[in-house]
């Protein structure tokens, strides 16, 4: 019979809600730019500031044709809850015919977002004015007020 053995995970896993858990707070923001709703996530995206955000999202007071753009440029860790919270601000923008589109991900998150499959509803640019401009851009496009002098 082999002895018990006690695993470093579990002792880990507690520090680690001690130190960065439930208690921290949420650094996250929601600002206007023209018609646009950008909300800059945390450097640390998981369950504990995964609920901010679809507060966030949600807390419009018209979001039919809601144009939003999540700012992941400073963030460094996505876990399973963030993502899942990315999923269903995505499902609620489009349910209200709107677009949702992620800004600044680093080749970790980018490939993170192909993983689960994110990157296949939502366009990634490279910065926020990018995927702000992108808006305007497929404004001019489709609502034919570009013009050619």
């Amino acid at each position: 019979m082999e002895p018990e053995r006690r695993s470093a995970p579990c002792l880990v896993g507690r520090l680690r809600l001690e130190g960065i858990g439930v208690e921290r707070t949420t650094a996250m923001e929601r600002r206007q730019r023209d018609d646009v709703v950008v909300i800059t996530t945390d450097r640390r995206f998981d369950a504990a500031s995964a609920p901010k955000l679809k507060e966030l999202v949600m807390e419009t007071d018209r979001p039919e044709g809601m144009k939003l753009v999540i700012d992941v440029s400073d963030t460094y860790f996505i876990d399973s809850s963030a993502s899942g919270a990315l999923v269903a601000s995505w499902r609620f923008v489009k349910r209200n015919n709107g677009e949702m589109k992620i800004a600044g991900p680093s080749q970790h998150l980018k490939s993170l977002f192909r993983l689960v499959r994110l990157s296949q509803v939502v366009e990634m640019y490279e910065t926020v004015d990018a995927a702000v401009a992108s808006f305007a851009d497929k404004k001019d496009v489709t609502g034919g007020l570009a013009s050619k002098d």
